[in-house]
C-alpha cells in the first residue's frame, strides 16, 4: 500500500499525534512495514489463493451486498494479525473500564464491568486536526449517557488512529483500483484460471503439475499458457457458470497493483468490487463525503450488531460508527485463565466480538455513472441512476 493510502498529508499524521498513539500499537504507517504481518503472497498464484479465501467468507452474503450497493467484510483482522498490530479493517477497538482505556487484567477493579469499545471514525474525520481531537472528546463526553458507559470516556477510544484507517486512504484506494481496473495483464487471467483449476483438481499428480507450471512463472507466453490449458485451466467468458467466480478473483489481483493491502479483508473487497464496476460496468467514483464519518458497523445475518453489543447513543440517536460490547460476568471471571487475554484485553475483544461485528461501506452511493449491461452490471448497478 502506497504512502498516500497509509498517510494522508501532514495533516492527518499531525492529528494522529495529538490523539494518541493507535489501536495497531503504533503500527509502522509505510506499506512495506505494514505487508510484515502477515506475509503477502509473493505470486499470483498464491494470491489467487488469498483472494479466494476471502471470497469464501463471505460468499452468503455478496449477492445481497451487491443488490444493495454495499460491501461488508469482518472488522477482526485475518489470521496472522495479532497483540500491537490488531485494528487494521477500518475498524479498531479498544477494552475499557469505567471510560479508561485498559490493557490487562489487573486494570479492572473487582465487580467492575469491561466494555470493549469499537470505532469506525475516521482518523482524519474533520478537517484539521484540532477539529478531529475536538470531535474526539466530544464523543467521548457523549459516553457518559447511561446507555452508553454511564461516565465520559477518553477520546481515544472512540476515533480509529492510524493513517491507513482515515478516509483519505478509504478513497485513495477506491481511485487507484478504478485507475488500475483496465490494466490488468493476461497473466493475471491466466493465474486466477490456473488457481481454479488447481483448486478443483483431485488427482493429485495432475494438481501438483498444474501448481508447478504456474505458481511463480509467468503466462503471457502462448507457448507457457497452452501447457497449463492442457492440463485442465481455462480462462472462464461470460456465460461460463464460473465466470463470475472466477472474475472475482482476477479483479481482486489487481489490489496489488492500486498499492492496496492484499492480505487484508477490506482492500481485496473494495478493489474487487471497484476493479469489476470500472471495467465491466463503466462506473465512475466520487470521493468519499465528508458527511461519511466512517464505515458502518452491521452484522452478518439480517444486518444486526451481535447480542451483547449496541450502537452508542450521539445526541439520543444511535451512531452506526460506535459501538459497545460488554463482556459477562463469567468472562471476566474467566479473564485471568487465558493467558492470552490476561495481559492483553484488546485481544480478549477481538477474539469475543470482532470476527461478528462488520465493516459496511457505501459503494454505489459514490458513483457518479454506471450501466446495466450483462448479469454482473445488472446486479450490481440494481437499477441505479444518477443521484438515486
Amino acid at each position: 500500500m502506497k504512502t498516500s493510502h497509509l498517510l494522508v498529508g501532514s495533516l492527518t499524521a499531525l492529528a494522529l499525534a495529538m490523539i494518541g498513539c493507535s489501536s495497531a500499537g503504533g503500527a509502522s504507517e509505510t506499506g512495506d512495514e505494514q505487508d510484515i504481518v502477515p506475509a503477502s503472497a509473493k505470486t499470483l498464484f498464491d494470491q489467487a489463493g488469498v483472494c479466494e479465501n476471502v471470497f469464501k467468507r463471505h460468499a452468503a452474503i455478496r449477492d445481497a451486498d451487491m443488490k444493495d450497493g454495499l460491501l461488508r467484510w469482518g472488522c477482526g483482522d485475518v489470521p496472522g494479525v495479532t497483540g500491537p498490530d490488531l485494528g487494521q479493517e477500518y475498524c479498531e477497538y479498544h477494552a475499557s473500564a469505567a471510560g479508561k482505556l485498559v490493557t490487562k487484567t489487573k486494570d479492572l477493579k473487582p465487580g467492575g464491568k469491561l466494555e470493549c469499545v469499537f470505532t469506525s471514525v475516521y482518523a482524519d474525520v474533520k478537517p484539521s486536526p484540532a477539529e478531529t481531537q475536538k470531535y474526539a472528546k466530544t464523543l467521548g463526553d457523549a459516553m457518559a449517557d447511561p446507555a452508553n458507559l454511564g461516565v465520559a470516556a477518553d477520546p481515544s477510544l472512540t476515533v480509529m488512529k492510524v493513517g491507513f484507517n482515515s478516509r483519505g486512504a478509504a478513497t485513495a484506494l477506491i481511485h487507484d483500483c478504478e485507475a488500475n481496473a483496465n490494466k490488468a495483464p493476461a497473466d493475471e487471467a491466466r493465474q486466477a484460471a490456473c488457481h481454479e483449476a488447481w483448486e478443483h483438481e483431485t488427482d493429485a499428480k495432475k494438481k501438483a503439475s498444474l501448481q508447478s507450471a504456474c505458481r511463480g512463472r509467468s503466462l503471457t507466453s502462448e507457448t507457457a499458457w497452452k501447457k497449463v490449458a492442457a492440463l485442465g485451466a481455462k480462462v472462464a467468458v461470460p456465460g461460463d457458470a464460473n465466470y463470475d467466480a472466477q472474475h472475482d478473483i482476477v479483479a481482486c489481483l489487481r489490489t496489488a497493483a492500486a498499492k492496496g493491502v492484499t492480505w487484508r479483508n477490506s482492500d481485496p473487497m473494495i478493489c474487487t468490487r471497484v476493479s469489476r464496476g470500472t471495467n465491466e460496468c463503466k462506473v465512475d467514483y466520487a470521493p468519499l463525503p465528508d458527511a461519511v464519518e466512517g464505515f458502518t458497523f452491521t452484522g452478518w445475518t439480517n444486518r444486526s450488531i451481535p447480542a451483547g453489543c449496541r450502537y452508542a447513543k450521539v445526541a439520543g440517536k444511535d451512531y452506526g460508527q460506535l459501538v459497545i460490547c460488554e463482556a459477562s460476568s463469567a468472562e471476566i471471571d474467566d479473564l485471568d485463565t487465558n493467558p492470552a487475554w490476561a495481559n492483553d484485553l484488546e485481544q480478549f475483544c477481538h477474539d469475543r466480538f470482532a470476527n461478528d461485528i462488520v465493516m459496511q461501506a457505501p459503494i454505489r452511493a459514490i458513483q457518479k455513472s454506471g450501466s446495466q449491461e450483462g448479469p454482473f452490471c445488472s446486479l450490481y448497478n440494481n437499477g441505479w441512476a444518477p443521484g438515486k
